[in-house]
């Protein structure tokens, strides 16, 4: 179900009001960047998804650039961001005070199989993680996905697939300079499919266009209805 289609205008209203309240230039630049690579088009349409109201999980939420997102374009949800890195969430939850988002936002630093899940959740974002994984980690990330969602919930997985292989390696090379040292593993459209379906969901393909030689692909993820 479609809804919620933002402007263009709100969403690069959204976007500068987010970049600028990062004290860090360096920070800041990084968001700038991740904010350019997610052009309007694929926010919209990622965003279209989401339910208005209810708690959203942001997995790998980083500096929480898309978690004050998510927040800042519908005021009836609740936004919980999970990240292992300490670093990223104390900066986010500088900008989550400077965003007056104190109390519609929790961060925590964790990964999604130690963190205590009280009450299912409404939606589950995955923003271009999987690939940064074991494929052992990813398989198991997705076994909790399917415990922690609620059973009308939606899992959404913005990933790099791995063909065509000239932009899967435009994105290594990028993939790269930010962290030499992190695995990598890219899946095509088709493994991913397998791996999720495998794990009690129904998944439709959100085909992408995008100006950038960068491979998306969005996952629209729903249990399965026995």
């Amino acid at each position: 179900m479609h809804h919620n289609r933002l402007t263009e205008q709100k969403i690069r209203q959204l976007k500068l009001e987010i970049i600028s309240a990062y004290e860090n230039l360096v920070i800041r630049s990084y968001s700038y960047i991740r904010f350019l690579i997610m052009n309007m088009r694929i926010i919209e349409e990622l965003e279209q998804y989401l339910p208005q109201r209810g708690t959203v999980l942001d997995v790998g939420c980083g500096f929480g650039l898309f978690s004050f997102f998510f927040a800042l374009s519908a005021k009836d949800r609740k936004i919980i961001g999970v990240e292992i890195n300490a670093n990223r969430i104390a900066a986010a939850e500088k900008v989550r005070e400077k965003l007056g988002l104190d109390g519609r936002i929790e961060f925590h630093v964790s990964d999604v199989s130690n963190y205590p899940f009280e009450q299912p959740v409404n939606a589950i974002v995955v923003l271009d993680l999987l690939h940064h994984v074991s494929p052992k980690l990813a398989l198991n990330m997705l076994d909790q996905f399917q415990q922690i969602l609620h059973e009308d919930g939606i899992l959404i997985i913005k990933d790099i697939t791995a063909k065509p292989w000239l932009k899967m390696a435009f994105t290594w090379v990028l993939d790269k300079l930010m962290d030499f040292r992190g695995p990598l593993r890219y899946y095509t459209k088709e493994e991913m499919v397998s791996f999720v379906e495998e794990r009690g969901f129904d998944v439709k393909i959100h085909r992408m266009i995008d100006i950038l030689p960068y491979p998306h692909v969005l996952y629209i993820c729903r249990k399965t209805t026995l």
